[in-house]
């Protein structure tokens, strides 16, 4: 596939230990290698579950980028500022970061105890609030099923928002 850059030197070294892929739009940046038969399989070779995963990714933010257009053009004609038009592009970011940052908080609150006493841990809270966002969880949910991409329903993940 050509939007799938293999080992690259972005996945390399902007991904923590852990991460080995991220999608860009409707680019995926992995530092696994690209399998060449169906014998490619394991450590350090990017799996078609891992595609699924991010080719999820890649039509959540087709789906946001609509909703971006449409947000941007309302925008336009109130603001006439021309930087609205980076919404489309920015919108999957912004419901990300969003989701994160209000999950982590509701993750955080309850445990600053635990924290303060060493049962528990900032990257615990981050990773919790991570596997905790509507759009990882639909990845997740499906990525077994490598027709998932083609076969589900816009803005499926919507209903694992306000799921706890």
């Amino acid at each position: 596939m050509k939007n799938i850059f293999y080992e690259s030197w972005l996945a390399k070294t902007f991904l923590w230990d852990g991460y080995t892929s991220i999608t860009l739009g409707c680019f995926i940046f992995t530092k696994q290698k690209e399998p060449k038969s169906s014998s490619d399989t394991g450590r350090g070779y990017f799996s078609p579950v891992s595609k699924t995963h991010e080719l999820t990714h890649v039509e959540q933010w087709k789906e946001l980028g609509i909703v971006g257009l449409i947000t941007s053009l309302i925008l336009f004609f109130v603001t006439w500022n021309w930087f609205v038009f980076l919404i489309p592009i920015l919108m999957f970011y912004i419901v990300y970061l969003i989701e994160y940052l209000i999950k982590f908080i509701i993750k955080f609150i309850p445990n600053i105890g635990k924290l303060i006493s060493g049962k528990t841990s900032i990257g615990k809270i981050n990773n919790d609030a991570y596997h905790n966002i509507s759009l990882e969880i639909e990845a997740y949910n499906n990525q077994k099923n490598l027709n998932y991409p083609k076969e589900r329903k816009h803005f499926d993940w919507i209903k694992y928002m306000f799921k706890k």
